[in-house]
């Protein structure tokens, strides 16, 4: 099995899972560009091993990626809440956390299979 050196059972990988959603969300942790998992389980007092194992046994990725994707669903409802038309894309990504075009883009295909303005116009919102 996965985690079968792991001390936490299935159930703790899910409470510390949905403690680390909470705070994310809450104080939209991801917004912080550089954000990295030892911050992440400084404010929750769990280790980096327990939170990444967390992660990947709830989401099936990585601390980046998991990160990456939080960061895409702010900037998707602020796409969906007309901000772009007052913002670039670009300036969106910014305030979402991500801290470079490149990184934005790439996480963006990565999980949409396209670019984020092929996105926005094949889901009339422009």
């Amino acid at each position: 099995p996965k985690y079968a050196g792991s001390n936490l059972t299935k159930s703790d990988r899910l409470m510390i899972f949905n403690e680390i959603e909470k705070v994310t969300l809450d104080k939209k942790l991801y917004t912080i560009s550089k954000l990295t998992i030892k911050k992440l389980s400084d404010e929750l007092d769990y280790n980096a091993n327990q939170i990444s194992e967390s992660i990947n046994d709830n989401v099936g990725c990585n601390f980046n990626d998991y990160i990456n994707l939080k960061r895409i669903e702010a900037f998707l409802t602020k796409i969906q809440n007309k901000e772009h038309v007052d913002k670039t894309l670009l300036a969106l990504a910014f305030e979402c956390g991500f801290n470079s075009k490149s990184s934005f883009n790439r996480a963006f295909k990565k999980i949409h299979n396209q670019s984020p303005s092929q996105y926005i116009r094949s889901q009339n919102v422009i």
